[in-house]
């Protein structure tokens, strides 16, 4: 799902037909990358001192964009059995009652491989709309996926979570075109995607001014 897509005719019939769910350019903020989005989101939605949520071990720069922020990390470990990586449902609902207004999804998940199920997404969902936490959803890596396993957007759960959600796609991964620096940012709930651009729109004037990112 390349950032680029949203500029040719024929890119949102593309990932139409790969995918199960839809591209709307009106819900599309472009940015630098997901990981730049990752920092936008947790400015825009959640406060200093604020708590945001995510499931080590996972890529590195998820604990870096909170902190780095001046928000308070939350984690709620991933289970090895020796096998394979599995939520901790019960730990994770505990620990969003801690003052979390945004969860950092990584599906699939980088390091550890895993495509997460319907029902593990729906079930991780469900708990953030019960308490009010936004859902970023960073889908980099969704044309990685091993015969055998299905890939899922969180776009795809339903209205209700659609409407609390951020999806990140990128082509870099797929294409190997991480130079480009471009990633496509859908938000389908119309306050949290001005919210989102608000944000955008000030880092990158403080980008341009020389004052800071």
């Amino acid at each position: 799902m390349s950032a680029i897509l949203p500029r040719v005719k024929a890119g949102s019939n593309a990932i139409k037909r790969h995918y199960a769910h839809a591209f709307h350019r009106e819900w599309n903020t472009v940015t630098p990358g997901v990981v730049y989005a990752l920092a936008q989101a947790v400015r825009a939605f959640t406060e200093p001192g604020d708590a945001v949520i995510i499931q080590q071990p996972v890529y590195y720069p998820f604990k870096s964009v909170i902190e780095d922020n001046g928000r308070r990390l939350v984690n709620s470990p991933l289970r090895f059995d020796g096998e394979r990586y599995t939520m901790d449902f019960d730990d994770f609902e505990a620990k969003v009652r801690e003052n979390v207004r945004l969860y950092l999804l990584c599906n699939p998940h980088n390091p550890v491989g895993r495509v997460w199920t319907r029902d593990e997404l729906l079930q991780v969902a469900e708990i953030c709309r019960r308490n009010g936490v936004i859902v970023f959803s960073d889908e980099i890596h969704c044309d990685f996926i091993y015969p055998g396993h299905t890939f899922t957007s969180f776009s795809e759960l339903g209205e209700e979570y659609l409407q609390n959600s951020i999806i990140g796609t990128s082509a870099s991964k797929t294409f190997n075109l991480a130079g480009f620096q471009t990633a496509n940012i859908q938000i389908a709930d119309r306050q949290l995607r001005h919210r989102f651009r608000r944000e955008n729109a000030g880092s990158m004037k403080r980008v341009k001014s020389g004052t800071g990112s």
